[in-house]
This record gives structure tokens, sequence and C-alpha cells, in this order.
């Protein structure tokens, strides 16, 4: 029986997303951080993006996946617990075109070791420069998402007033790691 390539394709196609959760559990127990109270294991979570990578070889499009950290300084009466906003942007500017976002509800970054997981897909195979915050007392808004004082933001230089933001080529292999070192004034 000869199988058509087209099928076979669309059914890996599908395996990294239906892997996702699944990923993103392991990635989340892969840290080294506290897990129910045990110390957890370093492994090796690459293993899931491999196929990904090389399904994106074949394409125009790419994908870019990494966690975030927490290392600033909570704000007095935050918590560290709360949506997470990853933007990629054509360029490193207010302006600039968003090309693609991640938006994790929930995510807890109120431990210092603490990383939340994030892919962002459909994304051009040019470099893409990324911009993340913590939105930690609720008060973002959807439509239009924006930092507020005392949210942790990514930033090179901190209290410039310029956004900052990490460089990333879609379809690479490796992971992209975002420190939201600062909190916004």
């Amino acid at each position: 029986m000869t199988l058509n390539p087209l099928p076979r394709l669309v059914t890996f196609s599908w395996a990294p997303r239906a892997l996702a959760p699944a990923g993103l559990a392991l990635a989340l127990f892969f840290t080294g951080c506290l897990v129910d109270g045990s110390e957890a294991s370093t492994g090796d979570t690459e293993a899931p993006d491999k196929l990904a990578f090389d399904l994106e070889a074949r394409s125009s499009v790419g994908s870019i996946s990494g966690s975030v950290r927490r290392t600033s300084a909570l704000a007095p009466g935050n918590d560290g617990i709360g949506t997470l906003y990853i933007g990629a942007f054509a360029s490193c500017s207010h302006t600039a075109p968003l090309l693609g976002k991640a938006i994790v509800s929930n995510a807890n970054l109120s431990q210092a070791c603490a990383r939340v997981g994030f892919r962002i897909e459909a994304l051009p195979r040019e470099t893409v420069y990324l911009a993340a915050f913590l939105d930690d007392n609720g008060d973002a808004n959807p439509a239009a998402p924006l930092p507020a004082a005392g949210d942790p933001v990514f930033a090179s230089d901190v209290h410039d007033g310029i956004l900052d933001c990490v460089p990333a080529e879609p379809g690479k292999r490796g992971r992209i790691q975002i420190e939201l070192n600062t909190l916004e004034d």
C-alpha cells in the first residue's frame, strides 16, 4: 500500500500543538524549581520542538518558543500571578506592527525560580522583536495591553522610557529566555 506523503505531513503538523499542554507541564516540571514540595530534576525539553522545527524548515513561516521568568521584586500588594503578555514585533518600536503574540492567563511567577512557557506561531522567517510584561494587578486593557506601574517588565536599560526587546529568529533551534527584570514606573 502506497501512502500519500501529504496526509502524513498533516498528521505530523498537529503533533506539536496536541502535545503543547504536556510540553508546557514538562517545561514547568524540569526547571529545577520546587514542584509539589520536592526538587524537580533537570531534563531535556527540546525533543518535542525538533519535529516542529523540521516541518517549519520547509515553510516560509516559523515559530518561537521559550520561557519567561521574573527576577524583579514584586510591587507592594502584588503577588506575581497575572496575565503574561509576549508580543512579537517587526522592529523594537512602539509603532511597529504586531506580528504575533502569546497570552498566558494566570501565569504564576510568584516564586523566584518559576518559569512560564510560551509559543508564538505563524511568524515570518526574519528577525522579530519580543517584548514582555506580567499584568500583575489585572489592570491592562486586553484589546491593547500595556504595562502599568508595578508590573514586572523586560528592560535592558531600566527607567529610560524606551521599549526594550529580545531579538529572535523564528524556526531556529533553541528556546528563548525572557527575564522580567524591573518594575514599570
